[in-house]
């Protein structure tokens, strides 16, 4: 994750349940408050503190993440399972019209 990404996901943590959105933005994705728990902008688990080394919860476990895209300003997400985007390209509220000043 890099500054001016944009990543809609699930509000709570998959580990205890805490709110995401008192988070930390890291170069490689959200850390949960909490526990630190690291998730990536696809979410999947990369990091548990606490659990053991040959712990394999976090590969069999991913954060609800959606598509999101960013036109003429506006920040649409796509809160349904989805590979791509579906936000036309151009929408007539952002093209000029012959009554624009």
């Amino acid at each position: 994750m890099t500054a001016g990404d944009w990543v809609c996901s699930s509000l709570r943590c998959l580990h205890r349940g805490t709110s995401l959105e008192f988070g930390h933005i890291e170069d490689g994705g959200l850390r949960c408050c909490y526990h630190g728990w690291l998730y990536d902008v696809d979410g999947r688990v990369l990091e548990q503190p606490g659990e053991p080394p040959d712990s394999s919860f976090g590969e069999r476990i991913s954060q609800r993440a959606y598509k999101v895209q960013e036109l003429a300003g506006i920040i649409f997400a796509y809160p349904v399972p989805t590979r791509r985007c579906s936000c036309p390209a151009t929408m007539c509220w952002c093209e000029k019209t012959a009554f624009d000043p």
